[in-house]
């Protein structure tokens, strides 16, 4: 048996139990108990909010949307950090039921409220729960497995929001928050918000889905301890302004990583890893990368990847890295990659190894070209390290894609680099890698009905004309 009870109490119960909020939660009076009696537990809900979406407008487009509470001074009323009890007491029985559940539209629309902390009860987050309000952040317990459709929609202040691994999330998480920039789990792994995109271009067929393949599983974890070596990963799969996408950059990205982590022995905390970085993104890595060279003041190595989208000056032929806020017809937007070698040839460090998984004609990963191309491949600039102790592999040369291996869902280029520092324990020179890339990439190459040429090559600083072939990772 279900029964509604007003949850004026929770209020006062909030306020008893954290006495330094100086708010009390005004303007909540609507919000109500669904009491279950069998197993004495609760769902949140709203009698004044009314979800209201498969309706069309006068344009033919389905209106998603929360009818609003009656009386809107209330929810402009709310204190800055909202605390949901665990659990709620009978007032007559004395009976004591879990909270399990927010309901729909819950707390849809309501203002003021900065931050909400959500019991570890809690299950169920129905839909639109939060949509519409002023939430800067929230931390979404372990406990969670359900997050219904546009649960955080149009929480235009919204920042950050930390939600479990694994979790089953509705359509449209958290659209039309513009100012949501990380989403983090609570395995400790980040992502940038626009993986909830991915999944999304996945459904619409934008970008295929991801399997893991032989070299996503299993990989050897040699408890090494590589302390003075760092590395910087950047994953740019899902890009604004009509872009593209990138397919599988950022499984690229993150089996990369593990690869650090397991293979070479990287200290975590080393690792600097980003999702679809942007512009200040890619700028705030290199200065960690500084920031750490200057600590180690010569002792450190630096491992750099990038797998993302190249882009030419259709003027002058530059090569750039794009990151994804840029806008190929805008290179201001973009990192010039003569810019990009030379910071990374002033670090005052034994050695920097790039990996770049991209290509700059302006053809993207796969078939089709970005809108600065024009439609026709260019053949960029051939550009080279000329500083300090670096040595560059790249996926493709001259005008050719860098392509994607369906079959095993990564880059071409990165799942054969991936598969030398299997097989050798990360033990391979990096001579013996190039040898291993440029004849499996080129051997791939001639079963792939939808891919042409593509061609890796390498380029040492001439500081390492002589020595780099016999250098390694570790």
């Amino acid at each position: 048996m279900k029964r509604y009870l007003f949850l004026c109490t929770l209020a006062v119960a909030a306020v008893a139990a954290h006495a330094q909020f100086k708010l009390p939660l005004q303007g909540l009076d609507d919000l109500t108990i669904e009491l279950n009696d069998v197993n004495h537990t609760a769902t949140i809900c709203c009698y004044n909010a009314e979800i209201q979406d498969g309706k069309k407008n006068v344009f033919g487009v389905i209106k998603m949307d929360v009818k609003w509470r009656w009386v809107e001074w209330y929810i402009k009323n709310a204190p800055e950090t909202l605390i949901i009890p665990s659990s709620w007491t009978h007032p007559h029985t004395n009976v004591k039921y879990t909270i399990t559940a927010i309901g729909d539209a819950a707390f849809a629309g309501v203002k003021k409220v900065s931050t909400v902390v959500i019991p570890s009860t809690v299950t169920d987050i129905g839909r639109y729960a939060f949509f519409g309000s002023s939430l800067e952040s929230i931390n979404i317990p372990p406990s969670v497995k359900i997050i219904g459709d546009r649960a955080f929609g149009f929480c235009t202040s919204l920042k950050s929001l930390r939600i479990p691994q694994n979790v089953v999330m509705g359509d449209n998480l958290y659209a039309e928050s513009p100012k949501l920039k990380v989403v983090q789990y609570n395995t400790g792994v980040d992502d940038l918000a626009s993986n909830n995109s991915r999944k999304n271009m996945e459904k619409k067929g934008a970008i295929a889905p991801v399997i893991n393949s032989d070299v996503d599983v299993n990989i050897p974890n040699l408890g090494q301890h590589n302390e003075e070596t760092f590395a910087m990963i950047i994953a740019n799969e899902i890009y604004n302004d009509g872009v593209p996408p990138v397919q599988y950059a950022i499984h690229d990205g993150k089996v990369f990583k593990e690869y650090c982590e397991k293979v070479l022995g990287l200290n975590p905390k080393h690792i600097y890893y980003e999702e679809n970085a942007t512009q200040g993104t890619m700028n705030g890595l290199m200065d960690r990368l500084i920031t750490a060279a200057e600590a180690f003041e010569g002792d450190a190595k630096f491992i750099v990847y990038y797998a993302g989208h190249g882009i030419p000056d259709e003027t002058t032929s530059e090569a750039y890295l794009l990151p994804t806020d840029g806008n190929g017809l805008n290179l201001k937007s973009a990192f010039r990659l003569r810019d990009f070698y030379d910071a990374l040839g002033k670090l005052n460090a034994k050695s920097v190894t790039v990996f770049l998984d991209a290509c700059f004609s302006g053809a993207q990963r796969g078939e089709g070209m970005l809108m600065a191309a024009r439609g026709v491949a260019i053949k960029p600039q051939e550009e080279a390290p000329k500083l300090g102790n670096t040595v560059v592999f790249s996926a493709a040369s001259g005008n050719e894609t860098a392509w994607p291996y369906k079959e095993k869902c990564h880059g071409l280029f990165t799942y054969y680099l991936l598969k030398k520092l299997r097989e050798s324990n990360g033990e391979a020179t990096l001579g013996e890698i190039d040898a291993y890339i440029q004849k499996q990439v080129k051997r791939s190459i001639v079963d792939m009905p939808y891919a042409k040429k593509q061609t890796p090559v390498t380029d040492p600083s001439p500081r390492l004309f002589n020595t780099w072939q016999d250098m390694k990772l570790k």
